[in-house]
C-alpha cells in the first residue's frame, strides 16, 4: 500500500499476516489466536478490511472481497428490527452492527456474480441501519450526545477493562460508512427491504464457527446456538453477568486502573443467544 506523499510501502505485512491467521473460513475470524467468536467480526475485522480496500484496491483484494461476501451472506440473518443475537464482548459498539452490510453494498459494485456471493441489497442494508439505530437509541443508547456504555443505557457490567470514556464512539462506524459511501451505493434512495427474519423462518449452520442459526418470522426472533463449549468449567454462578464489587470500584477510582469483571458470556459457558437479549437485562 503506498501513500500519496512518499509512495513508500508502510504496511506491516507481518502483522497483517498474523491477523489473517485468526481467519477460520466463511468470513469469520477468531477474536485473537485462541479467542472465541465475536461481533468484532462486524465492527472490527471487516470494517478495517473495508478501509484497507478503499485506500488501496489492489491490496489483498481477493481475500478482502471474498471474506466480506461470505461473512455478509450469513451474518445478515442475525439482525432483527428489535435486537440482535449478540454474543461476545464490547456490547457498547452495538450501533455498528450494520457496518459490514453497508460496506459490502459499496464493495459489491466491483464484485462479479453477486447472486452467488451472497450479496445484500442497498434496501436491506438501509433497513438494517435504520432499525438498529431506532431500536437501541430508542432504548437509551445515546445520552448527552454520546453512545452509552452498555447495550441500552449505561451498564457497568458490560464495560471492559480496556474501555475508556470515549470507547463507545466505535459505535458510530456504521454511520461513518453510510455517510462516506451512501451517495454512490444507492443507500439513501433505496426502498427499504425486509430483513431475513421478516420474510420467512430459516435454519442453517455455520460450520466454521460451530454455530446453528434459527429464525422465527412469527416472533421476529433469531437465535444463535454454538454447538461446542468454550469452557467445561461452568455452573449457574459462573454463567451469570457479574457486577463490579464496591472494593474494585473504589480501587479503580484511587489507582486509575480498570478493575472490572470479565463478562464475555461465551467464555462463561453460555451457548445460546437470542435477539431478545434476555441475558443482558
Amino acid at each position: 500500500m503506498s501513500t500519496l506523499r512518499t509512495g513508500i510501502d508502510h504496511v506491516d505485512h507481518k502483522k497483517y499476516r498474523r491477523v489473517k491467521e485468526f481467519y477460520v473460513g466463511a468470513g469469520w475470524f477468531r477474536d485473537g489466536a485462541r479467542g472465541n467468536y465475536d461481533y468484532y467480526n462486524a465492527w472490527g475485522f471487516h470494517y478495517s478490511l473495508y478501509w484497507l480496500d478503499q485506500i488501496d484496491p489492489d491490496f489483498d483484494r481477493h481475500f478482502i472481497h471474498t471474506s466480506m461476501s461470505a461473512f455478509v451472506s450469513t451474518y445478515r440473518h442475525l439482525l432483527t428490527p428489535e435486537g440482535i443475537a449478540f454474543f461476545g464482548r464490547s456490547a457498547c459498539y452495538r450501533l455498528a452492527v450494520s457496518a459490514p452490510l453497508l460496506a459490502f453494498v459499496d464493495m459489491k459494485r466491483e464484485i462479479a456474480n453477486d447472486r452467488e456471493t451472497g450479496a445484500i441489497t442497498a434496501g436491506a442494508a438501509q433497513r438494517s441501519l435504520a432499525t438498529s439505530l431506532r431500536y437501541f437509541i430508542g432504548n437509551g443508547a445515546i445520552r448527552y450526545g454520546a453512545p452509552t456504555q452498555g447495550l441500552f443505557s449505561e451498564d457497568s457490567r458490560l464495560v471492559d477493562n480496556y474501555s475508556g470514556p470515549a470507547s463507545s464512539f466505535w459505535s458510530m462506524r456504521a454511520l461513518v460508512i453510510a455517510l462516506y459511501a451512501g451517495h454512490r451505493s444507492g443507500l439513501w434512495e433505496a426502498k427499504p427491504e425486509p430483513l431475513p427474519v421478516e420474510v420467512s423462518d430459516f435454519q442453517f449452520e455455520i460450520p466454521a464457527i460451530d454455530a446453528k442459526v434459527i429464525g422465527v418470522k412469527q416472533t421476529g426472533e433469531v437465535t444463535v446456538i454454538f454447538t461446542s463449549d468454550y469452557t467445561q468449567e461452568q455452573s449457574p454462578k459462573t454463567r451469570r453477568l457479574e457486577t463490579q464489587s464496591l472494593t474494585d470500584c473504589l480501587l479503580e477510582k484511587v489507582t486509575g486502573r480498570a478493575e472490572r469483571p470479565k463478562n464475555n458470556l461465551l467464555r462463561k459457558g453460555i451457548t445460546s443467544y437470542s435477539s431478545k437479549m434476555a441475558h443482558f437485562f
